[in-house]
């Protein structure tokens, strides 16, 4: 069976599989696409083969500029449902981010140098809200969640 939109396909064994529904295989986090049966009848003794592929789905933009020099603002709310996130530094100068607090312009905030990303995915995504600083006013960013 070829893969969803050119996703890799990860057969694993599970106990009632319920199509569209979501599997934790480790600390990952599956939809389940496709069941086969190993027979007709009864239950069988090996639990069915179920193919998963990584959670997908449109992302949100979240991406602007900085409002006012030396002053943190808010890239993203809290998110209980992100399960993917990423800022860029588009601009010429750095930018700082924190989760939770507010972004200062040293640690414990994290620095994003012109041209540098960073991205959350997979075994772990914060959902905290993600504040974003820089000494000058004006500076780009790209961010998205999902």
């Amino acid at each position: 069976m070829p893969a969803a939109d050119n996703l890799p396909l990860l057969p694993i064994l599970i106990t009632d599989p319920v199509l569209g529904e979501s599997v934790v295989v480790g600390t990952e986090e599956y939809k389940v696409l496709h069941v086969k049966l190993s027979g007709v009848g009864p239950p069988p003794a090996v639990p069915p083969t179920v193919i998963a592929c990584p959670f997908q789905g449109p992302t949100t933009d979240r991406s602007g500029t900085i409002t006012a020099a030396n002053t943190s603002q808010e890239v993203m709310a809290a998110n209980a449902a992100r399960k993917y996130l990423s800022i860029q530094n588009v601009s010429d100068k750095s930018l700082w981010f924190n989760f939770t607090v507010d972004a200062v312009l040293d640690q414990p905030s994290h620095e994003l140098k012109p041209g540098d990303a960073f991205v959350m995915e997979g075994s772990f995504v914060s959902t905290e809200k993600i504040t974003i600083i820089s000494g000058f006013m004006g500076r780009a960013f790209t961010a998205k969640e999902g």
